[in-house]
Formats: structure tokens, C-alpha cells, sequence
């Protein structure tokens, strides 16, 4: 189902037979709400019931907020009853903060009362910085009290991209807590690209 603006608002999975059955997440249907921009601000999940339920991130909603600009800040996971709740990967949402370009320089994960917490991943907050082109050009991921740390399933704290001048990646490499060259999950501390 669609509203004026084209947004899906209402999907469902349905069986060979045409009963309601379950996605892979856990839930069989979604149902969305738009503000009037077209930007999704809250979307609920739905059993075969048609009541709300929890997928296997062990959410049911997620509220969405946006600044000024229509920069993305906040996303914030709900029970079936309503409740703030914790998803699976160990937070209630995330805040994010943009530069005066709209490029976010930080995502920082929360827990249900809204302080920093850890993603099972073992960071709390994600720091990017860019050039003067607004290109990426790393990504840090840091503790609760902003002390680096290692993301763990990359292996590695930093990421930091040397960029060509049109803005392509041409080498990227991989730093520990330490500021010290690091091989990631793969066993690659640096890569070349062909420019």
C-alpha cells in the first residue's frame, strides 16, 4: 500500500496459499508512517495476526527524528507495548550529528536513558572526518567516554582513505587504538587501489 507521495506504507508476506506468513526477521508485515517531506519517522512491525510484534533484533517500532535540514539524528527502538527497549546488539537508538555541510561526523549509540552505551560490535560512538570536497576520508570508532577502540568485527579502531582528485578512493589503511598500522578481520593493514 502507498500513500499520496508514493512511500510504501503497508507491505506484508503472504505463502503460496495466500495466508500471512513470516519474513526471515521474525515479523510478516511492516507498517510506516511519513511526515509530510516523505521521510519515514516511525515504522511498526506486525505479526501474521496483525498485532505488533518483536522481530529477532528483538524490536517492534523505531521513531525517527530530523533536524532542520532533513539530516537523519535520532532512531530510537520501542517494544510492543510502547516501552523503549534494547535490540539485540545491545542499544535503545542512536544520535547523530552533522557538520554545517550535512555530512555526519558522528553516530553515537544510547541506551534507554539516553547515555552512551556499547554496540555488540564493542564501540559506542562512530566519528567520521572529510575533506575539503566533503569526501570521507576516515572512520573511528570510539568508547562511552570517547577513548578509541577496536571495532570488533572489522578488528581495527580507524579507518583512513587516501582519495585521487576527482574523490576516489586510491588507498585505504587500517589503524589499532594505538595509532598504530593494524591488519583488519581480513589480515590487511593497508590496500591500494588502481587509480
Amino acid at each position: 500500500t502507498y500513500d499520496d507521495l508514493g512511500n510504501v506504507i503497508f507491505g506484508q508476506a503472504f505463502d503460496t496459499r495466500g495466508a500471512p506468513t513470516l519474513f526471515v526477521e521474525g515479523n510478516s508485515a511492516r507498517k510506516r508512517e511519513f511526515d509530510k517531506w516523505g521521510r519515514l519517522v516511525a515504522e511498526t512491525l506486525l505479526g501474521t495476526d496483525g498485532l505488533p510484534c518483536n522481530d529477532d533484533t528483538g524490536i517492534s517500532s523505531i521513531h525517527i527524528k530530523y533536524d532542520d535540514s532533513g539530516n537523519q539524528t535520532e532512531a530510537m527502538f520501542f517494544d510492543v507495548a510502547g516501552n523503549p527497549t534494547t535490540c539485540k546488539e545491545g542499544f535503545h537508538g542512536y544520535v547523530a550529528v552533522y557538520d554545517a555541510r550535512g555530512k555526519r561526523i558522528e553516530k553515537r549509540y544510547v541506551d534507554v536513558d539516553g547515555k552512551p552505551c556499547r554496540h555488540s560490535k564493542g564501540f559506542a560512538i562512530v566519528r567520521n572526518t572529510y575533506d575539503a570536497n566533503g569526501d570521507i576520508v576516515s572512520a573511528a570508532e570510539f568508547d562511552e567516554a570517547g577513548r578509541p577502540v577496536l571495532d570488533m568485527s572489522s578488528g581495527v579502531h580507524e579507518s583512513r582513505s587516501v582519495l585521487d582528485e576527482d574523490g576516489r578512493e586510491i588507498e585505504i589503511r587500517f589503524f589499532d587504538n594505538n595509532e598504530k598500522l593494524h591488519a583488519d578481520s581480513y589480515g590487511f593493514a593497508q590496500i591500494g587501489r588502481a587509480s
